[in-house]
């Protein structure tokens, strides 16, 4: 619910509609910026976890959930275990939509 609040006030300008939209990185960003609490994060589609201060085993899971959330997406665990950059993200958010 804390996510979902936050993440509320981050898209409120109405950033996803999920009318046959592709999400890009710009979209991603408030998800990011709430869940590693850092209003100032960027990402980049060649970001790792090893580029995100504080992007551990359980903030990755929280940031997971965010996303599925956000995007109305679900993913499985083999498909997270596969993940290796947050362009890996991008493109399996929007092979879902």
């Amino acid at each position: 619910a804390y996510f979902t609040e936050q993440l509320s006030r981050a898209t409120a300008g109405g950033y996803f509609d999920n009318g046959g939209k592709m999400i890009t990185i710009d979209l991603m960003n408030p998800v990011f910026r709430t869940v590693f609490d850092n209003d100032k994060l960027e990402v980049t589609e060649a970001m790792t976890a090893d580029d995100v201060i504080g992007w551990d085993s359980l903030s990755h899971m929280i940031l997971i959930s965010a996303l599925e959330e956000e995007f109305q997406v679900s993913f499985t665990q083999k498909e997270i275990r596969k993940l290796k950059s947050v362009g890996d993200l991008l493109d399996l958010i929007n092979s879902k939509l």
